[in-house]
């Protein structure tokens, strides 16, 4: 009897408890949740000099060859990252022991110093220029301690003390703002060994200085799954085209940049409505090694006849260079059109790209006027995630 009655008492504080979680969570909107401590934060950090060895030692940890342990070693002695030291794959080292009770999908916007060598395929021959006769030397001094003297640089003669000031004074004193040179030189080592280097120099209208590789750079990152992952893939328009390119297909105007609102505008008005087709198209995005991929973006706009012909989304997987024409595209629907009214940015909504993954793709802003309505359209802040 004592065993059943028991038994009951149990089976009634059951009832009861759930009734009552029942009536709280009812009449309480989030009672459960309220029990729950959440930590969804956005943190900003950048790194410090210690930060690198941190994430030096960890690396080193997961090194798979030697290659891979001589790069970790690398970030703590340079203090920067570069492709074969990749900072979205190693910051999360440091992030996943920095912010440890961080909830999902918190994010963490991380600066750190970044190498990146200018890309000398893009400088024509006209701009490359070898300094190889001794009358060369000369023109930078030939005291002891000059060029001049020895006909070449050393660790006492730097190169980046006196290549600038030959620039400008003497190879070329005419020179633009953004001109940009790729001089080759004699260094000396040793009595026996005498290096040949190549290093870019920049005008910036005043003075030239040799090419910075180290800069700083920043990346988001978000706490998911239990760890920190990098799920930032592209983002683009933020202050200017940047890598995006421009095509006009009919028409006179074409896609321009906005500083006031700092993004791409398009209009076909121009005194009065004119027939246009112009491209605004992303540089080739690389989704090869992805799970998952989704595109966000700011737009508005306004004046435009049927809104979602005219302003139009495309991706094409062969595309390369110069009229889209000349490649496959498909159409990818906009979740959220801007209202044909005042301007005010509108968050496009999440466009799913996960057929593409595993693929490179490049995105295309299609605009369409006619005489009947030319709208204007203003996209910024293009952005892929891995999510």
């Amino acid at each position: 009897m004592k065993k059943i009655y028991f038994i009951l008492s149990l089976a009634v504080i059951a009832l009861l408890s759930s009734c009552s979680e029942d009536y709280n969570e009812h009449n309480f909107k989030g009672y459960k949740d309220a029990s729950t401590p959440t930590n969804l934060t956005s943190y900003t950090y950048t790194l410090l000099d210690a930060d690198y060895t941190t994430i030096k030692n960890a690396a080193l940890k997961i090194a798979a060859n030697a290659t891979d342990s001589t790069n970790a070693k690398a970030i703590a002695t340079n203090k920067y990252f570069q492709n074969v030291t990749p900072p979205g794959t190693l910051i999360p080292l440091l992030l996943n022991t920095k912010y440890v009770y961080a909830d999902e999908k918190s994010v963490a916007n991380v600066t750190y110093n970044y190498s990146a060598p200018y890309d000398t395929l893009t400088i024509v021959a006209a701009n490359k220029y070898a300094l190889v006769a001794p009358t060369d030397y000369a023109a930078m001094g030939t005291a002891s301690g000059q060029p001049g003297k020895n006909n070449n640089f050393s660790s006492s003669v730097s190169p980046d003390l006196y290549i600038p000031i030959w620039l400008k004074l003497v190879k070329y004193p005419y020179a633009k703002a953004g001109d940009v040179k790729l001089i080759r030189y004699k260094y000396y080592v040793s009595s026996t060994v005498t290096n040949t280097i190549n290093d870019v120099f920049v005008y910036d209208g005043t003075n030239w200085a040799k090419y910075k590789t180290n800069n700083p750079a920043t990346k988001t990152f978000v706490y998911k799954g239990g760890k920190w992952l990098d799920i930032l893939i592209y983002k683009g328009l933020t202050s200017g085209f940047g890598d995006f390119t421009t095509y006009s297909v009919k028409g006179t105007p074409v896609w321009a940049w906005d500083a006031v609102y700092t993004c791409a505008k398009m209009s076909g008005y121009l005194v009065t409505n004119l027939e246009n087709e112009d491209w605004l198209i992303s540089p080739q995005i690389d989704l090869t090694t992805k799970s998952a991929a989704t595109l966000t973006f700011n737009h508005t706009g306004k004046y435009f006849g049927t809104t979602t012909n005219e302003a139009t989304l495309w991706v094409s997987e062969n595309y390369t260079t110069g009229d889209p024409s000349a490649a496959t595209w498909t159409q990818v629907t906009i979740p959220n059109y801007m209202p044909n009214a005042d301007y005010v940015f509108v968050y496009s909504g999440l466009i799913n790209l996960k057929s593409y993954v595993g693929k490179k793709i490049t995105l295309g802003f299609k605009y369409l006027s006619s005489t009947a309505a030319a709208g204007t359209w203003e996209v910024q802040n293009v952005t892929v995630t891995e999510e």
